[in-house]
């Protein structure tokens, strides 16, 4: 009950501490624009079915398979280091296409995405996924170089399950459907803001490591803990 309790409150901390950073970005970035807080659009939205108008964007990636366990690289909050990754055979291409559909406080970015990838070295699968991107776009030297960070939820199906996958799933089977939980950091040009440079964590989950979702993991995931994940970059086009 009281392990129930404080994860209660910590939850209801991290709300507290995004409204508050929601608010004060969205107020400071009202004043680089020379606007009060007063008129900050607190919500936007696009439409999925709309044109596009420079909110679609499509993109291309690819990068290197990561051995290293996700719990491993996970930790708590992400505290093994890069280089501390061991780094496999196998390597990863991808494409995607996404739209921006909403926007919260002028800040952060509601952005559905498509994708498809292939496998190669030592796994050879197609990785089929969509997804929703939460992407937090203001930073303070964006005048310099259009920054935006941000972290996926959805669904990712692989044509197959790879040994590799058996290993990292925790249950000795794994799953051809996963969590796509991702992060993604791009930076732009403000001279050509329709051009960006990506980085994406590309991950497959089954989510099992959390209590709180295992409900959802027995159900759709096979209790699996996670699948292969590669670290990428690329380049995304919007128009």
């Amino acid at each position: 009950m009281g392990g129930n309790w404080r994860k209660s409150v910590r939850l209801l901390i991290a709300i507290g501490f995004l409204a508050c950073g929601l608010f004060a970005a969205a107020t400071v970035r009202a004043q680089d624009t020379t606007t009060s807080s007063e008129e900050i659009d607190w919500f936007e939205w696009n439409g999925l079915f709309t044109e596009c108008a420079g909110n679609c964007g499509v993109a291309g990636f690819g990068g290197g398979y990561i051995e290293t366990l996700g719990l491993d690289l996970l930790g708590e909050f992400g505290d093994l280091p890069l280089i501390d990754w061991d780094w496999g055979d196998g390597g990863l291409l991808a494409v995607s296409g996404s739209k921006r559909i909403a926007t919260v406080a002028e800040v952060l970015v509601l952005e559905p995405e498509i994708g498809i990838a292939k496998r190669f070295g030592n796994m050879h699968e197609w990785e089929f996924w969509t997804a929703l991107w939460f992407r937090w776009t203001w930073f303070p030297w964006n005048k310099y170089v259009i920054t935006t960070f941000g972290y996926s939820i959805g669904l990712n199906y692989a044509t197959g399950i790879s040994n590799e996958e058996k290993f990292l799933s925790g249950n000795g089977e794994g799953n051809e459907l996963l969590h796509y939980l991702s992060s993604e950091f791009t930076m732009a040009l403000p001279e050509y803001p329709e051009w960006e440079l990506l980085f994406r964590f590309h991950h497959r989950s089954g989510a099992y490591r959390f209590k709180v979702l295992r409900p959802i993991s027995r159900a759709i995931f096979n209790s699996t803990y996670g699948g292969a994940h590669y670290m990428t970059m690329g380049v995304r086009k919007r128009f």
